[in-house]
């Protein structure tokens, strides 16, 4: 039996590269021979990591490393959908709940927070861990029905939409630093996660909003292909298009 490709690229981007060969070798460890038993041995991980405030604890022994006591929203995000994808509805909510928690009141969310109460590590302000949030909450919406994890997705959303459109390039910019300044960069991959974002936003609500920042992502995305070398940027610049 093989393991779901979905399941091990969502494991593999949520604990990093050092955690996840860690976990993968204890996994198959405690069962020689079964790659079917690797993943609820892998989600098990994942709960474990789950702290007081609710999110995931980014690092393996967070708690015995001072310098590593960090848990960032896109990894949290990514162990809800990850949750949720394994039918662990009830362990997914205190995810849920804090990634509702740490949204401010103009819709933007911090890239990081501790892993002890929701005090900000890292102020700046990412793109792709915005997008994963609104996946991560829109999808626990689908499942729970409860009104204000599809509305902090939209809040979320509008931020985007508000604050992060380049004018210049197509799509959506990759942030702000921890001290406020815009980046001038804008990220394929990114893009292609705001995409999933408001295409799950569009199919929900039917907003022409979300249509258009799909359409917006896309334009970014054809115009970032590189022909010649028959692959995507990894980033643009206003200079580069």
């Amino acid at each position: 039996m093989r393991i779901n490709t979905i399941d091990c690229t969502i494991v593999l981007l949520l604990i990093g590269c050092v955690a996840a060969q860690s976990v993968a070798s204890t996994c198959s460890s405690k069962n020689p021979g079964n790659d079917g038993a690797a993943v609820p041995c892998m989600i098990s991980f994942v709960q474990n990591q789950i702290r007081q405030n609710g999110l995931t604890a980014t690092f393996k022994n967070a708690d015995k490393e001072p310098l590593a006591k960090r848990a960032d929203v896109y990894d949290s995000a990514l162990a809800l959908i990850l949750l949720l994808e394994n039918g662990k509805t009830n362990e997914a909510r205190p995810i849920a709940d804090a990634l509702v928690n740490v949204v401010e009141p103009d819709g933007r969310a911090r890239a990081s927070y501790a892993t002890s109460r929701l005090q900000v590590e890292d102020r700046s302000v990412n793109l792709g861990s915005l997008s994963f949030q609104i996946i991560a909450l829109a999808r626990y919406y689908l499942v729970s029905q409860q009104y204000k994890y599809l509305e902090t997705a939209l809040k979320i959303g509008d931020f985007i939409r508000k604050y992060l459109a380049s004018s210049d390039m197509g799509g959506y910019i990759g942030g702000f630093s921890p001290s406020g300044v815009k980046f001038t960069w804008v990220s394929v991959e990114q893009n292609i996660a705001l995409y999933a974002a408001a295409r799950l936003l569009s199919s929900i609500t039917s907003k022409q909003e979300w249509r258009s920042v799909m359409s917006n992502t896309a334009n970014l995305i054809k115009h970032a292909w590189d022909n010649k070398l028959g692959r995507y940027a990894l980033s643009v610049t206003s200079k580069c298009i």
